[in-house]
């Protein structure tokens, strides 16, 4: 998962600090002041912010986060993991960035490796997390499971957790649990929007609109920018013909960040499902997912298959 909000928020504040330094200095030379008197200052605000929203990304044409990046906007998740111990730390960064690129086989060996080290329940709870979430992403959804369930076994759960989980079995066909763990998921934390978006994705596929409808405002309720809750929304309010609502939800969606045509699309697809057949499973569910350490070759093995994109031989740097 890569959300880009933070950085897109940080940046824009750079740029209009940058703005608003050039219109200041332009403002003040309209009413007499020197071309040279402010110049100095006006060209050191704008390099820094510069600089500084550069420094958000690394690399060539990738543009890569940096650690702090994703120590930061991981930060609930991470926890105080080998908060002692910079190295290792440096190291859990590295293998959630690489699981934010997609890059699973690499994440999963640095997790692996961490995985024995662990010494505090946020070193085991961060660990876990991403591996479950590099199961999940392999489409090794057994084996995620079983790394949330140690978890939850050592007591060391949250909302992201029961919430992972009530996905994974959703994606297995075990409804009623998927239910039950997401409802945990919301007990545990009442203000995480996540879990009442993917109730409302489970009700929408079992075409319970009322139901779907109701957990989608409620998660709205929490993040009004929960772009998955308010497409659905907009695509129950199609399906059921009423046009303001739909109209509402529609903008809403596309204001943060949806494409309009992927909803047109969507529309269409569901009026297309003939009657008495079941939608299939919606791709907006919203999660954190987690990974647990591969105890057998084979496991590994599956993951690097998965990732298609990256040379198996190929180390990754830890550089900032």
């Amino acid at each position: 998962m890569k959300n880009k909000r933070t950085v897109t928020v940080i940046i824009s504040i750079f740029a209009l600090i940058a703005v608003g330094t050039v219109a200041l200095y332009v403002y003040e030379i309209a009413n007499g002041a020197s071309p040279t008197e402010n110049l100095t200052r006006m060209l050191a605000t704008v390099f820094i912010c510069a600089a500084a929203s550069m420094r958000m990304f690394r690399g060539g044409a990738g543009k890569r986060y940096t650690l702090d990046f994703y120590e930061m906007e991981f930060a609930k998740h991470i926890r105080g993991a080998f908060a002692h111990t910079p190295a290792l730390r440096k190291k859990l960064l590295s293998a959630v960035r690489l699981y934010s690129e997609s890059k699973y086989n690499q994440s999963m060996k640095k997790l692996i490796d961490l995985k024995p080290l662990c010494r505090t329940e946020d070193d085991i709870y961060a660990v876990g997390l991403f591996m479950g979430l590099n199961f999940k992403a392999a489409r090794m959804y057994d084996a995620a499971v079983d790394v949330y369930r140690e978890l939850i076994d050592l007591n060391i759960t949250s909302s992201t957790v029961y919430g992972n989980l009530g996905n994974l079995y959703l994606l297995l066909g075990r409804d009623d649990d998927a239910i039950s763990y997401m409802h945990l998921s919301i007990q545990n934390d009442e203000n995480n929007s996540a879990p009442y978006n993917n109730l409302a994705q489970l009700y929408f596929e079992k075409k319970d609109f009322d139901k779907a409808k109701e957990y989608a405002h409620k998660a709205l309720q929490i993040d009004s920018k929960m772009v998955a809750s308010s497409k659905l929304l907009a695509i129950i309010y199609s399906l059921e013909g009423n046009d303001d609502e739909f109209k509402k939800y529609a903008h809403m969606s596309v204001v943060n960040g949806a494409d309009s045509e992927d909803i047109r699309s969507a529309i269409k697809y569901y009026k297309s499902i003939r009657e008495g057949q079941r939608f299939r499973q919606p791709e907006d569910t919203e999660e954190l997912e987690e990974v647990e350490y591969a105890e057998e070759t084979e496991d590994v093995e599956e993951i690097e298959s998965a990732d298609e994109n990256e040379n198996d031989t190929e180390e990754e740097s830890d550089t900032e």
